[in-house]
């Protein structure tokens, strides 16, 4: 049914802009008027307004502006209008509001209940296998029946053991002490029906609840305890009887040894607490950890998805190419030595995947180990129009794939599976999903397109480290590299956007990924990204800072409201907490108590500008000297205008090789601006703002922490990096008897081209370069 057409509009001409579209649990507020959605059509979305029975019909174009509005940007709460039994408490921001022993109370109250669900659907399975094998049924089980989970709760546990990987896993995972403690059949009978009841919302366990239960042993009877219960777990049956005589004897001998006068545990203790073992624990020593594996896998294994971001992957990869970590213009200063001292690494990728249209919508590059600032920064661009990044490499595909994912599965990485990225998740209206560890194929789209990209992007390109040392052979990578950082992160953004992006995808029945994101972006619509002061909440750099009469001071701005000023009144030593997106500076989001306020700064003319721009004009301008604290409205103005059409402050906005700032770099931006500036128009003005084309200078690095040269090593004695630009000659400090570098001899061999990052690329047709331009 046509909605667009019943209402009468015509729907002849479709307009152009995105499919957006809602879910029936969203809540939409448009200027203070809360709205449900009631359907879509190819010409707009049906809302329904809450405070009266009537129905309007939004156009594409109408709710972009007003998603788009810088004053009163259209809000919308994901699954809001679930059913009432859950309890989920009103007036809240979300699970990132509450404290962090409600956040993790909760965390834990819903893995329970998810695992004794997923149970009782293995039970479920099992009894329809007996059946069908004509074996002995296992008994019934419900998740909501305290006699069943009081037999079965070591079961339960065991599933969790699973997923979680806590007894066989290397390296970092997600599980944590407290994670497996065992909650009351009764009490866990209560959490699967409120989550139930409340269409498995985790904002249902909002409650202050918490349980906790003292060994009634003595911590040396204990041991031998556990020590008793360890003996069992072998290849064959264990005889309980025996274990208790031989726990027996053990306490008795300790009692005489040490004078003591402790208990022996009961056999019906020792039998109790060897059925609470999990039995994963029990299967796999008997059967072996492949057979355990197999036999307590999860449910959600091989989901069908058909909306765009219905399920995302994100994971990180190490690129099998050697880049040089300098900067190009440095590069060409330097001589042969100098390069040689230049340090080279593998630069990380981190990547987030539409499974449904198999679209990169998350793809950070970057230099230092993956943490949980990348994948905040992945998760974000998830939400974010990424076409003038594409634009900035070069590419001539638009990149306009995002919105608001609706599950999010990552692998068991410390990071990944941190509080902080959980609770943005949720905040998205997301589901969050923690496959097993060690098992790729939960994560197989992401997997496989790593494999694609590694065979794809380096195979013709100088200094590849290749996927093994036999493979590799005697290839020295190291000193074969010839690529620059930037110039591998722009390739490997041409490569997704112009490349991959358009290339016939098998798994999508030989269409491309953007002809697939088409397809069921018109269909079905996509999810609005978060806008406005939501963003910021949720994607905003956090940091600590004390209130005073100016309010708020960061980065050498006021930030001031009338609720700070009232915050003020009552504590003048008080402590905020703040949120800054580096994408407009112009306002704070502060933590008042109740929730997020808006704070802006004192300057309206710096309404929508990026930290990056910023900091360029205050060095353009030297504004963070004391001597030149000041400078004229207009000047100040044409100075941004001026840096908005440069392209070399285009290429660091782009992030293609991304700082990942975070409170410790925004505290020495903060220190290095904290000096503040006004606007004065009696000032006179002796820097120029159009004088050519712009290049950072030495303050503009040394202020954001961008090196534009790393050593494998430090310069031994008094060799120094070359200069961003000539210094003055009287300036210059060198030795009698040396002579400048630009008067080398004629002898000594000259530096090695730069400009070519692969090998022949005029002689292939299959070359990066050739691969985009056509050539």
């Amino acid at each position: 049914m046509d909605i667009a057409s019943l209402l009468g509009y015509d729907t002849s001409r479709l307009p152009t802009t995105r499919k957006i579209g809602f879910r029936d649990n969203d809540k939409i507020v448009i200027r203070g008027v809360d709205y449900r959605s009631r359907g879509r059509s190819a010409f707009g979305v049906a809302l329904k307004r809450i405070d009266e029975d009537s129905t309007e019909l939004f156009s594409f174009e109408h709710i972009r502006q007003m998603l788009d509005d810088p004053e009163r940007p259209m809000v919308v709460h994901r699954n809001f209008y679930r059913d009432e039994a859950g309890g989920k408490p009103k007036n809240r921001p979300g699970l990132m509001s509450l404290p962090v022993a409600r956040q993790d109370s909760i965390i834990w109250k819903e893995m329970w209940a998810r695992a004794a669900i997923q149970w009782q659907e293995n039970i479920r399975r099992r009894r329809q296998a007996a059946a069908a094998a004509q074996k002995p049924k296992p008994q019934l089980f419900s998740a909501t029946s305290p006699y069943s989970l009081e037999r079965e709760l070591p079961g339960i546990r065991t599933s969790l053991e699973t997923r979680m990987n806590s007894l066989f896993a290397d390296g970092a995972t997600y599980k944590t002490a407290n994670s497996l403690k065992l909650p009351k059949p009764r009490t866990l009978a209560g959490w699967v029906s409120v989550y139930l009841a409340s269409k498995q919302d985790p904002l249902s366990f909002y409650d202050n609840y918490q349980n906790s239960r003292v060994e009634h042993f003595s911590p040396d009877v204990l041991v031998m305890l556990k020590a008793a219960l360890k003996k069992g777990l072998t290849e064959t049956d264990p005889n309980l009887r025996a274990l208790h005589t031989g726990l027996e004897i053990a306490v008795n001998a300790f009692n005489a040894k040490n004078e003591t006068k402790h208990k022996v545990p009961s056999y019906e203790c020792l039998r109790e607490r060897w059925h609470k073992i999990p039995e994963y624990v029990r299967v796999a020593a008997q059967s072996g950890k492949e057979a355990a594996m197999d036999e307590f896998s999860t449910v959600n294994r091989g989901r069908d998805v058909l909306r765009p971001l219905e399920m995302v992957e994100m994971d990180e990869y190490k690129t099998d190419l050697q880049s040089l970590l300098v900067d190009v213009g440095i590069w060409e200063q330097m001589s042969p030595k100098e390069r040689a001292k230049v340090k080279r690494t593998r630069l990380w990728i981190t990547a987030a995947i539409c499974v449904a249209t198999r679209c990169i919508v998350g793809l950070r590059v970057h230099i230092k180990p993956p943490r949980l600032a990348s994948a905040l920064s992945t998760l974000e661009m998830t939400t974010l129009d990424k076409t003038s990044i594409a634009k900035a490499a070069g590419c001539v595909t638009p990149w306009d794939m995002y919105g608001s994912l609706e599950q999010l599965s990552v692998d068991s990485a410390a990071w990944l599976a941190s509080r902080p990225l959980r609770l943005v998740v949720n905040d998205l209206g997301a589901d969050f999903f923690l496959p097993a560890a060690g098992d790729p194929s939960m994560r197989g789209t992401i997997e496989r397109w790593f494999k694609t990209f590694g065979h794809l992007m380096f195979n013709y390109f100088d200094g590849r480290t290749w996927s093994s040392v036999d493979e590799r052979g005697e290839y020295n990578s190291q000193r074969k590299a010839s690529a620059t950082a930037d110039m591998v992160a722009k390739c490997i953004y041409r490569f997704v956007v112009d490349g991959y992006h358009n290339r016939e995808h098998d798994g999508l029945w030989m269409s491309t990924p953007r002809q697939r994101w088409i397809e069921l972006e018109t269909e079905y619509g996509v999810l609005p990204e978060p806008v406005g002061d939501r963003r910021r909440e949720m994607f905003g750099i956090p940091f600590e800072a004390r209130l005073g009469r100016h309010g708020v001071r960061k980065l050498g701005l006021d930030y001031n409201s009338r609720q700070i000023r009232d915050l003020f009144k009552e504590n003048s030593k008080a402590k905020v907490l703040c949120q800054l997106d580096r994408h407009d500076i112009f306002s704070l989001s502060v933590w008042v108590g109740e929730g997020w306020v808006k704070v802006p700064c004192q300057y309206p003319e710096l309404r929508g500008v990026s930290l990056l721009k910023f900091v360029a004009t205050c060095t353009k301008l030297k504004l963070f000297n004391r001597e030149n604290a000041a400078t004229s409205r207009q000047v100040f103005l044409d100075t941004m205008a001026y840096l908005e059409e440069q392209p070399e402050l285009a290429r660091l906005g782009a992030e293609m090789i991304s700082p990942f700032l975070d409170d410790i770099d925004i505290a020495k931006i903060d220190r290095a601006l904290e000096r503040g500036f006004k606007f004065d128009d009696q000032v006179p003005v002796s820097t120029v703002a159009h004088d050519g084309e712009w290049r950072p200078s030495d303050e503009f690095y040394d202020i954001m922490g961008i090196p534009r040269v790393v050593y494998a090593k430090p310069p031994e004695g008094g060799e120094k990096a070359p200069l961003t630009r000539p210094a003055p000659e009287s300036k210059q400090r060198q030795k009698p008897a040396a002579k400048p570098r630009s008067k080398q001899p004629p002898s000594e061999p000259p530096p090695e081209p730069v400009t070519t990052a692969v090998k022949n690329a005029h002689e292939s047709k299959n070359a990066i370069s050739t691969m985009f331009d056509g050539e």
